[in-house]
């Protein structure tokens, strides 16, 4: 696991080619919104998990969460129930049967 503090050097570690299994983003992030990470990485890996978390209304991710499959929200604050209620392990499992 990696903590990686802005969008930028987010961005930049993405594109290094590093191996990256799942990445989870705050919807605001120092640098930019967690919006523009989930971009440029579906610009790199359409399949990598991401899970975005907010603490906001996020009526202006309905479309993006219903048009990718490999996208989830996760509502601030978290519980472990949040974590451990099956939306990260299936963002995991579906990158892995899709290849």
């Amino acid at each position: 696991m990696r903590n990686i503090p802005d969008v930028t050097t987010a961005i930049t570690y993405f594109r290094s080619g590093a191996a990256v299994d799942l990445v989870v983003s705050d919807e605001m992030m120092p640098g930019g919104a967690g919006g523009a990470l989930l971009h440029a990485v579906r610009s790199i890996s359409v399949k990598t998990p991401f899970p975005l978390v907010s603490g906001y209304a996020v009526d202006s991710l309905e479309a993006l969460l219903a048009a990718d499959a490999r996208l989830a929200l996760l509502s601030k604050s978290w519980t472990r129930e949040v974590l451990g209620g099956g939306q990260i392990e299936g963002l995991l499992a579906g990158a892995a049967s899709a290849g």
